[in-house]
């Protein structure tokens, strides 16, 4: 039999121990009655946390002892899981995660083509949030409508959708900052950042392109055209 959590503690002794009952019980910890009277606290211990529950009977200092060293160790093991395998994304979130992570690779596509002075043509397909969905048109007509409930969440890899995240903020801030600073740079410095803009490039095609496998298999459709950066990435970064 379980104390309401609604009602105040029941001030009295322990059988066990004699010892007076603290109505103040310690963070984590939940209370259990034993057919009356109340067990004290510090002699018996019912830890709950998630779905798992473990008693802890014994004298005052070693339960006191054992309990808090269980209920640190489920702390730790439930916070290291939750690294793990982090919380699956919602389906409107993941719609606005994938036109917006699109919207980055035509930028990325529009600036590599730019310096590279390649021609930029413009794309024949192209992906756009309207509403829940994401409407995807090939030469200005709409050929599939995606709505939010049509995802296939199980093909989203969140973990290493996060990894890639975090590679391409990094290499996207330098891509960027190497890009402004080479119109004003000397001859050797320009030569030096033009060599590394280069190698971020094949970096960021890398990342892009495993991140355009996690929205094509969550969409269930191919987008591929200039989303592949075949243009400014070649068959280089191709796996």
């Amino acid at each position: 039999m379980e104390e309401n959590p609604n009602e105040k503690p029941l001030i009295g002794y322990c059988p066990d121990c004699q010892r007076q009952f603290c109505p103040k019980i310690p963070e984590g910890y939940k209370l259990t009655k034993l057919n009356h009277p109340a067990r004290c606290p510090m002699c018996f211990v019912s830890i709950r946390h998630g779905l798992v529950k473990i008693e802890v009977r014994g004298q005052a200092d070693e339960v006191e002892t054992v309990s808090s060293r269980i209920l640190s160790n489920l702390k730790s093991k439930f916070t290291r899981r939750k690294k793990l395998h982090p919380a699956a994304m919602d389906p409107i979130t993941t719609i606005t995660t994938i036109t917006a992570g699109l919207e980055l690779i035509d930028k990325f596509r529009d600036m590599a083509l730019s310096f590279m002075r390649k021609e930029n043509k413009p794309p024949s397909v192209e992906a756009k949030k309207k509403g829940t969905s994401i409407e995807i048109s090939m030469n200005g007509h709409v050929t599939d409508k995606i709505d939010a409930s049509q995802l296939r969440l199980s093909a989203w890899d969140q973990t290493r959708y996060s990894t890639l995240e975090i590679k391409v903020k990094k290499y996207w801030k330098q891509f960027n900052d190497i890009d402004a600073a080479i119109p004003d740079s000397s001859i050797d410095e320009r030569t030096r950042l033009e060599i590394k803009r280069d190698g971020l490039r094949g970096d960021l095609c890398i990342a892009f392109r495993e991140m355009l496998k996690i929205y094509e298999g969550t969409l269930g459709v191919q987008l591929g055209d200039h989303y592949s950066l075949y243009s400014v990435c070649g068959d280089d970064c191709l796996t």
